[in-house]
Parts: structure tokens; sequence; C-alpha cells
């Protein structure tokens, strides 16, 4: 099995508005006033463009794996923190057999 040598992911916080919808009749101003819900995601960035931050939670020693992953798009996001001195690396010991 290759390792993969060029990858490095920051560990980020992300803030984030979640879409949320009813199935039960309701009045238009009731589900406008409803409270909006806000979720909290941590996880490896391994990757960003113009409109997604792509969060991984499960990275197999390949380091180009993912198991557990989601893409968040940035007009849901309120605030991205980056940990600070949390970056992690692709290393030689991660290819365990």
């Amino acid at each position: 099995m290759l390792i993969a040598t060029d990858f490095k992911f920051d560990v980020v916080e992300l803030v984030w508005s979640d879409a949320f919808h009813g199935t039960e009749p309701l009045d238009v101003a009731e589900i406008v006033s409803m409270e909006k819900l806000m979720v909290r995601s941590l996880g490896y960035l391994i990757h960003e463009d113009d409109q997604y931050f792509y969060l991984g939670f499960s990275l197999y020693d390949t380091w180009s794996t993912v198991k557990h992953w989601q893409a968040i798009p940035k007009s849901m996001v309120f605030r991205k923190t980056t940990l600070k001195d949390k970056t992690i690396e692709s290393e030689p010991y991660m290819n365990l057999k």
C-alpha cells in the first residue's frame, strides 16, 4: 500500500446554520419565527473551494481516503476557527499492518 506524503490538514471548527424543515401545517409567521439550528463541526479541513468547506473525520493510512466526511456550504458558515498548532501531516508510521 502506498502512503501519500504530501497531505497536510488543518484541524478546524466550523459554526454553521443547518437547514430545517417540517411536514406539519404551520402559519408562515410561525415558520419564519422558528429558532434556527446552529451546528459546530470539528474535523480535518481536507479541501476548500469557492463554495464549500470539506471536513474529514476518519482518515485511512493512505491519507487520500476518508471514511466519514462532510461538505458544508460556505454560505451557511458563520465562523471558521483553525485550532492553533493543530495540523496533521502524513507520517510513515501511519502505514499500519
